[in-house]
């Protein structure tokens, strides 16, 4: 623990990019620890005006923790580092974290660890900007898996969870490593049934998960609602 304390004491040395081998071994130390990699501990991080990582007995500031990457010689944990970037010291003035949009931190955190497969999505519920959604997730440990992940694709696709179809992920762990892109064969069947989906505002803010081709405008053209109006918005987005 020796390097905890010529943290505490070395703060303007390392805020100046000086630091020695026992410091290097600190921080590589603290950031390979487990509790980087939790689910939990990433709103905890986002929330906080101010935070101070302790360790046993000895404490360092999270101004001087996001500092540590650019000092170390190696590349640390993708996940450490993306929690790093949560913690207050790394915005500006001290301002309050911005919120994101569901689908950028189901990517970013998709491999934070959780006992509970669900809680690698209710985690993240506090740090969304849900302005633009037509629906807010709760946390609901009676749900299912497979119940939780047909409310996420319909909160992604502006649309009511009974007109997505049965999923074929069994877990949310094979459900988030396949979200780069929403499977178009999910998607047209959205597109066929649902009484309520937002087509503009789907295609407004997820052009990064969906890809739109002529089977969507055909499985459109088949909703018994919308389907002037699902054509029209997608033959337009074509082009």
């Amino acid at each position: 623990m020796d390097y905890l304390m010529r943290m505490e004491e070395g703060t303007s040395q390392i805020l100046l990019g000086r630091i020695d081998n026992l410091m290097l071994e600190g921080f590589r130390d603290i950031l390979s620890r487990p509790w980087f990699q939790r689910a939990w501990i990433l709103q905890d991080a986002f929330n906080a005006r101010a935070a101070v990582l302790y360790c046993g007995s000895k404490a360092v500031s999270s101004k001087i923790m996001i500092h540590v990457p650019k000092l170390l010689p190696d590349k640390i944990d993708f996940l450490s580092q993306q929690v790093l970037d949560l913690m207050p010291g790394s915005r500006k003035g001290g301002q309050a974290a911005s919120k994101f949009q569901l689908y950028d931190l189901l990517q970013r955190f998709q491999h934070a660890k959780a006992t509970d497969q669900r809680d690698k999505i209710y985690a993240l519920l506090g740090m969304v900007d849900f302005g633009h959604s037509k629906s807010i997730i709760l946390p609901d440990y009676s749900m299912s898996q497979k119940d939780l992940m047909r409310t996420v694709i319909a909160n992604l696709c502006f649309c009511e969870s009974s007109s997505v179809p049965e999923l074929p992920y069994s877990t949310i762990n094979e459900f988030l490593a396949n979200l780069d892109l929403i499977d178009n064969n999910i998607l047209k069947d959205i597109f066929e049934t649902s009484l309520e989906i937002d087509l503009a505002s789907l295609l407004q803010h997820g052009s990064r998960y969906i890809r739109i081709d002529r089977s969507l405008v055909e499985a459109a053209s088949r909703n018994k609602t919308k389907s002037d109006e699902m054509v029209e918005i997608l033959l337009r987005a074509i082009g």
